[in-house]
């Protein structure tokens, strides 16, 4: 329980450090006469497991930690550096595959879809900081003797940095790496993806 409070002590401290630099003036690249924008960001990659995966005893388990995440975000864009936003998406946490006592193999996995309130901030030209609170919709499959499948949800964040080379004034090519973690479970994965941004309409 102190542990989990420290971390939620980090994070709005980390949040306050947002809200004080998004003070400080506005960035050079927005356009006086469109102050107001809303942007989409698809981004696509991989990812690997970071968390500890207790997998049966005896059982010669062949674990899986490497598995692709998506991620889809919409952003608001106002006329100062502090935005504001939703983002889901998918990932695949782990997998193994396993032998049980009575010969007969089985596998089990875990995927999530972030359910998250997204604040992001640009501290230069084309990197920007992105941090998700909410929560991850978790599904977990057992494959051994018929298909078990059971859900729930934890609560959770994901931290992520951004560089983006503009296209032209509407679209952006960028790379992102993000860290994603399901506090409840311990559940964490570590991923880089490649991202597509897209502003949709100004004002």
């Amino acid at each position: 329980m102190l542990t989990l409070t420290r971390k939620w002590n980090s994070i709005n401290t980390f949040l306050l450090v947002l809200v004080f630099y998004s003070g400080y003036g506005q960035q050079d690249t927005v356009d006086v006469t469109n102050r107001f924008s809303i942007v989409g960001y698809v981004s696509a990659g991989g990812g690997i497991y970071t968390s500890r995966i207790i997998t049966p005893p005896e059982s010669q388990a062949n674990l899986s930690r490497f598995s692709p995440v998506t991620s889809f975000r919409l952003m608001w864009h106002p006329d100062h550096r502090l935005r504001l936003g939703l983002e889901t998406g998918w990932l695949h946490f782990y997998s193994y595959k396993f032998n049980a006592a009575d010969g007969d193999g089985g596998r089990v996995s875990l995927t999530g879809v972030p359910l998250l309130v997204v604040w992001s901030m640009q501290f230069w030209e084309r990197l920007n900081i992105f941090f998700g609170l909410g929560g991850y919709y978790l599904t977990s499959h057992v494959y051994y003797y018929g298909n078990t499948k059971s859900s729930a949800l934890s609560l959770g964040w994901s931290l992520s940095g951004s560089y983006v080379i503009p296209v032209n004034t509407r679209i952006g090519l960028g790379i992102e790496g993000k860290w994603l973690q399901c506090e409840e479970t311990s559940d964490a994965v570590f991923s880089l993806q490649l991202q597509l941004v897209y502003k949709f309409f100004s004002w």
